[in-house]
């Protein structure tokens, strides 16, 4: 991952302290008023993205994307110039005599709004950067006073999925709601954890850790997803009324899982060549450590079949979900294979944990309550979402 900065925002990533949530609008007063001195004593130019600035950008970005240049340039141009669902690179740089000392990107999905044939796309708040020598004169809130006049002509909402202390109250100071904070479930190798402790390493575990590919009994497991058989699951969802839910169709995921940067695991059902379920897993590591992102079911047990073969494919470090939108049966299963709530064992080794939280405003600079609702639904309630990890940016 390389250094990260002071003063990034993206999207949901695992570190940093715990944050305090009931003090977070307070800290935001004192932020935003820290901030609202805006560039003061030398002017400079915020623009939208240039495609001559590229180079500069990338070596921005380094700052938070690591050294290789060449898998920077690829993830970039997955992440913003090939999006399909984005009117066009949403980017907006910070500029000093013609050199790109800030960035500040958006991570463009379509939502399902109340109902099948209603869709929205909307922005999350992604890379955000600035560099250290320009830290404190206040670009940060001039790169999104620029997005604040430009975006509403496209997206009538943004979204933030925050990672930490640092970058909630910066996005409460620039008049985000907190929609909802965000717990994990996590089974931990405990073995491996105690061996961790003890030596102060990352110890391999016995057994093992690449995963294999191919067809076992009923379950299949690719390193690509099927978008045909995956997004009939989309349809399916369409039906759900009166909620806002991730649109995944053919062509989300024919792009989604495109990025050189990230690794997944797919993992499916089959019953008579009929797709029953299938459970999404980015991995990270070594030894590896999984996070499910996604998963359906046509079948109540067929979640619990999936996860048991997950657990047994591969010696993971610990296998990680988001407490969110989960059903009974899901947080039964998950139960059962011993997840348990994240957060003490980190403390025990001494590592940072942070939990993400999901905040949102309109896309307008200055906004009402009424700027909140959209075809009937309020955006701040979290019952009308349905979340899972795979809405996020860093998934």
């Amino acid at each position: 991952m390389g250094t990260s900065l002071p003063g990034v925002m993206r999207g949901v990533i695992f570190g940093g302290a715990s944050h305090p949530w009931h003090n977070l609008q307070k800290n935001a007063i004192k932020l935003g008023s820290r901030l609202s001195s805006d560039m003061k004593d030398k002017e400079y130019e915020i623009t939208g993205y240039r495609p001559q600035y590229k180079t500069d950008i990338m070596q921005l970005l380094r700052y938070m994307w690591g050294g290789d240049q060449k898998l920077n340039l690829l993830h970039f141009g997955w992440k913003y110039e090939q999006n399909p669902f984005a009117k066009g690179p949403e980017c907006y740089l910070a500029l000093d005599h013609g050199q790109v000392v800030g960035f500040l990107g958006f991570f463009v999905n379509r939502w399902l709004v109340g109902g099948p044939r209603s869709e929205l796309a909307i922005p999350v708040g992604s890379d955000l950067i600035v560099h250290p020598e320009y830290r404190d004169k206040g670009l940060m809130r001039a790169l999104h006073e620029a997005a604040f006049k430009e975006l509403p002509e496209r997206y009538p909402v943004i979204l933030v999925f925050s990672p930490n202390t640092d970058s909630t109250p910066r996005a409460l100071s620039l008049g985000f709601t907190a929609l909802t904070e965000i717990k994990r479930l996590r089974k931990y190798h405990f073995s491996w954890l105690l061996k961790r402790k003890a030596q102060g390493t990352s110890p391999s575990p016995a057994g093992n850790e690449a995963p294999k590919l191919g067809t076992f009994g009923p379950i299949e497991v690719r390193e690509k997803p099927l978008p045909g058989p995956m997004s009939a699951f989309d349809r399916g969802r369409a039906g759900e009324a009166h909620k806002i839910a991730l649109l995944m169709d053919q062509d989300f995921y024919a792009w989604r899982f495109e990025s050189q940067r990230r690794k997944y695991l797919f993992y499916y059902y089959w019953e008579n060549s009929e797709l029953k379920g299938y459970l999404l897993l980015r991995t990270t590591g070594h030894p590896p450590s999984g996070v499910i992102l996604d998963f359906e079911q046509t079948e109540s047990v067929v979640f619990d079949k999936l996860l048991r073969f997950v657990m047994g494919h591969v010696h993971w470090s610990t296998l990680t979900v988001w407490d969110l939108n989960l059903d009974s049966e899901i947080r039964r299963s998950l139960r059962k294979r011993k997840f348990i709530p994240s957060g003490w064992v980190e403390r025990v080794l001494r590592r940072s944990q942070a939990d993400p939280c999901v905040l949102i405003r309109p896309s307008k600079k200055d906004f009402s309550a009424s700027d909140f609702y959209v075809r009937g639904l309020d955006l701040r309630k979290t019952e009308n979402w349905e979340f899972k990890e795979i809405c996020s940016d860093i998934s």
